[in-house]
């Protein structure tokens, strides 16, 4: 058991993404047994930051051992092809970010080569207790409601309350099925876990405005459009 009497902290890695306000499902460790023993090295989470502890008297010797830090996705064939370079080059820490939900990659923004492998120069220097950002975009998909109707509805709109999306009847619901009606957002929306989005299903008719179905359900960013697979994501319901 490592004894903490002794430790402080060396540095933060703070975690940010346009998708999740809070609680982003990664985790980050370091590989090497033998860096980790000598220095006695582990996270401790602080929100969305992550807190390198370390054996206090060791510091400054590893301050002068690592100038860089590379971070990693894990399981990324690409990843571990740059590792394996990274690994040879001096004065580097390595440190690996491992996802725990599969949904990450449905949320965030095709990973290029600098969003694959983070590389921070210098992340020690004369102030203690460095902090380091790491931040990931998040995705943009239009939402799309499909309707399964039992009977011909000839009025519904979908409105949201506030104004924030606006939704178009798609003209070519009918190809979807028989007695189905599509609506879809005018623009792209960036994709969040937390919203305050309320859209409504309403039918116009000679007394005025009636609901139908009241505060829908965001679509699941895992979900694909049938017509647009590529920059929709889509919610079934049945009238």
């Amino acid at each position: 058991m490592l004894d903490r009497s002794d430790q402080m902290e060396y540095f933060s890695v703070s975690l940010t993404h346009d998708y999740y306000s809070a609680n982003i499902p990664i985790t980050l460790s370091i590989k090497s047994k033998d860096l980790i023993d000598k220095y006695n090295l582990y996270f401790l989470q602080r929100d969305d930051s992550y807190i390198l502890i370390g054996k206090s008297l060791l510091y400054n010797r590893f301050k002068e051992e690592f100038k860089k830090v590379h971070f990693l996705l894990e399981h990324n064939a690409y990843t571990m092809r740059r590792y394996k370079q990274i690994r040879s080059e001096g004065e580097s820490l390595l440190i690996f970010l491992k996802v725990n939900s599969n949904s990450f990659y449905f949320v965030t923004s095709p990973l290029n080569e600098e969003q694959t492998i983070v590389r921070i120069d210098t992340i020690m220097n004369s102030t203690d207790q460095t902090k380091i950002a790491c931040h990931f975009a998040g995705v943009r998909k239009c939402f799309q409601y499909i309707f399964i109707t039992k009977r011909k509805h000839n009025d519904l709109e979908l409105i949201e309350e506030d104004g924030s999306l606006l939704f178009d009847k798609d003209p070519n619901s009918e190809l979807l099925g028989e007695n189905t009606i599509s609506f879809s957002t005018a623009d792209a929306v960036l994709l969040k876990k937390d919203t305050s989005y309320k859209i409504n299903l309403i039918e116009r008719n000679k007394y005025g405005l009636k609901t139908i179905i009241s505060r829908l359900d965001i679509p699941h960013p895992s979900s694909f459009s049938p017509d647009k697979s590529k920059t929709t994501i889509t919610k079934y319901y049945n009238l």
